[in-house]
């Protein structure tokens, strides 16, 4: 049921679907299989049942400690636990899903550039890209590993930068997002129309900030400013986003 569930929802390739093999030099913990999408994303999940409702909460938790902390870069690492009811009167069968967001290594310096780099995933969430922040926080944890491999600030992950800059374009084409430019900078982002005031609010980000922190490079952004007048108002803050409101036409 876990393995047509990863078919049916993320492409997996059902030939591709195996069994992870025993290593205990890896892990001690292992999810039960890993599998690919025919472009060769590869994808993990552990897979669980039960008949007794009581436990679902406790074998949900254990599936998620052994998927997520299994030491293998993946497109997703993904958690199942089918119950199955033997009283539909109580509780209807059902399977829970968890993807669990990427754990960032707890080997991580505290420092400024860190910490700018952390804080890009809310700059991405801000300006209406979660899909892309969620596949940043995993491809930052990446980097950070390998960058303490390498001990080298100057290192930099080109394939991770692709995917992230795929992802952000794809889901930019999508979703239909906006561009606006203020004081000659070039901001890209959404617009949400108020229902019950005459108001339109724009949340974006720089073009020049998003692309710098898909590239890993934490870019201050030099303006800081509070504009306003008859017709709208706006702020620009240092991390690149802007809040701009004006009147609805």
């Amino acid at each position: 049921m876990a393995a047509y569930f990863m078919v049916e929802f993320f492409d997996i390739s059902w030939d591709t679907i195996s069994q992870i093999p025993v290593n205990s030099n890896l892990s001690k913990k292992r999810p039960d299989f890993l599998a690919f999408t025919p472009s060769q994303e590869q994808y993990l999940f552990e897979a669980k049942g039960t008949t007794n409702i009581k436990s679902i909460e406790n074998i949900l938790s254990k599936a998620l400690d052994q998927v997520k902390n299994y030491p293998s870069n993946a497109a997703a690492k993904i958690a199942i636990v089918t119950y199955l009811s033997s009283d539909k009167r109580f509780f209807p069968s059902h399977t829970f899903v968890v993807d669990p967001p990427a754990s960032i290594p707890d080997f991580i310096t505290p420092n400024m550039d860190n910490s700018r780099l952390l804080h890009f995933e809310k700059v991405l969430q801000f300006a209406g890209f979660p899909e892309t922040a969620s596949l940043y926080l995993k491809e930052l944890s990446s980097f950070f590993r390998e960058q303490n491999q390498t001990n080298s600030r100057k290192y930099r992950n080109e394939e991770s930068s692709q995917r992230l800059m795929d992802k952000f374009n794809e889901e930019r084409e999508r979703n239909d997002k906006s561009d606006i430019t203020i004081e000659d900078i070039e901001f890209i982002g959404r617009y949400i129309i108020s229902e019950d005031a005459d108001l339109k609010l724009f949340f974006g980000a720089s073009r020049k900030s998003l692309l710098d922190g898909l590239r890993f490079m934490p870019s201050e952004f030099t303006i800081q400013n509070l504009q306003r007048n008859e017709e709208d108002i706006y702020s620009i803050f240092t991390d690149g986003t802007i809040l701009y409101a004006t009147r609805r036409a």
